[in-house]
C-alpha cells in the first residue's frame, strides 16, 4: 500500500487535498480488480472520462465515478457476486479494504478504507456508473 508519506508528496504535486489523492489510488486499484474479475472482464468497457482518465491519458483530470458499459446485461445476482469478487481482487493486491456498500440498476457504492486510515462513520465511497447496452463504436483495445 502506498504510505503516507507518498500521498502527501502526489497531493503537492498534483495540487490536490490528500483526500483525493487516497481516492485516485483507491480508484485505480478498485479498476484493476474489475478488470481481473473474468466475468466483468468479458462484458465491461470502460467509458467516457472513466476510459480516457485510466486507460489512454494519465494526466486527464480525475473523476468522481468510474463509468462502465456492459455489453450484455447481467443478473443482478451474478453482478453482485462479481462485483464484491472485484472488490476482493483489488483488496489482496493493494491492502486497501473495499467493501461493496449497495447495488442497484444504476451502478454500484464501493466503500473503503485506505492508506489514511478510517476518518469518520462516513466512509469514502467510490461510485460506479454502470450502462448497460452496446457501444456506439468498437472498443479501443488498450492495456490499463
Amino acid at each position: 500500500m502506498i504510505g503516507f508519506g507518498e500521498i502527501r508528496r502526489l497531493a503537492a504535486q498534483w495540487q490536490l487535498d490528500i483526500t483525493d489523492v487516497e481516492q485516485i489510488y483507491a480508484t485505480d486499484w478498485l479498476i484493476d480488480g474489475i478488470f481481473h474479475q473474468p466475468e466483468l472482464l468479458t462484458r465491461s468497457i470502460l467509458r467516457g472520462a472513466s476510459a480516457l482518465r485510466h486507460a489512454h491519458l494519465p494526466d486527464y483530470p480525475p473523476t468522481e465515478t468510474i463509468e462502465l458499459t456492459a455489453r450484455d446485461p447481467l443478473d443482478p445476482s451474478i453482478l453482485r457476486d462479481a462485483l464484491a469478487d472485484a472488490a476482493r481482487i483489488a483488496a489482496a493486491a493493494s491492502q486497501i479494504r473495499f467493501e461493496l456498500a449497495d447495488l442497484d440498476r444504476g451502478g454500484a457504492k464501493f466503500e473503503y478504507t485506505g492508506p489514511l486510515g478510517r476518518r469518520s462513520a462516513a466512509q469514502p465511497r467510490i461510485m460506479l456508473a454502470i450502462v448497460f447496452g452496446p457501444t456506439r463504436l468498437p472498443p479501443a483495445r488498450s492495456a490499463l
